[in-house]
């Protein structure tokens, strides 16, 4: 903690993400319990050469490691077809953060790297349900993975108010540089299609769009 705390002492004054550096870590070390973590969720789902590549550059963003191909500062976005294991792919770096509690810096201020998984077809039933202040919670919380996008319908009523519950979650926690990540069935170019250019802007601007190809796991 007290280099956490030395980091934390100098970024105090400075604006925007930065990211806490978790070494020294063994890659072979880290790579077993991910994959111990992915064995525990599903039986055939492992470590092969349709997720190699991603699982081990975001054991590497996890730890802040700069040799990542990944921006370090920008969220994840996992495109792929149904079943290649984009949400499972979610949990598993989920849990393995929970292992030494990953944190970041965002303007001088020490946050937990985690984040919470909601389906967007949840959070449009709850718009339907509930209206404005069940989605609220989405908007204001530091990290989120909004699962499956584009599965959701387009928009929803709550007592004749219609809204796109996800396009309003994504526009205003862009608004407040809050860091969200998704996964999707479909392409950038489909959700260009479905959300328009201004969210579509918003999650190329913010995200790394990483393609996780392969098999049905659920099979």
């Amino acid at each position: 903690m007290d280099i956490i705390s030395n980091i934390l002492e100098d970024c105090k004054k400075e604006k925007g993400t930065s990211r806490i550096k978790y070494y020294p870590y063994s890659t072979s070390i880290a790579k077993h319990v991910w994959c111990e973590i992915a064995s525990k969720m599903i039986n055939n789902l492992k470590y092969d050469e349709f997720n190699k590549e991603v699982w081990s550059e975001l054991i590497k963003y996890i730890h802040g490691d700069e040799s990542c191909i990944y921006d370090l500062n920008k969220s994840i976005a996992l495109i792929g077809r149904t079943g290649s294991g984009k949400t499972k792919t979610m949990e598993i770096m989920s849990q393995y953060m929970n292992i030494d509690d990953v944190k970041y810096i965002k303007n001088g201020k020490l946050i937990r790297f985690n984040y919470k998984i909601i389906s967007s077809r949840e959070i449009v039933n709850q718009y339907a349900i509930k209206g404005y202040d069940a989605i609220q919670k989405y908007i204001m919380i530091s990290n989120i993975c909004i699962d499956d996008i584009g599965s959701e319908s387009t928009s929803a009523k709550y007592y004749g108010t219609e809204l796109n519950a996800i396009e309003e979650i994504i526009e205003m926690r862009y608004s407040k540089g809050l860091m969200t990540h998704f996964t999707s069935n479909y392409n950038t170019d489909d959700i260009l299609e479905l959300y328009g250019s201004r969210v579509h802007s918003r999650i190329m601007q913010t995200c790394n769009i990483i393609t996780l190809n392969g098999k049905d796991y659920r099979l």
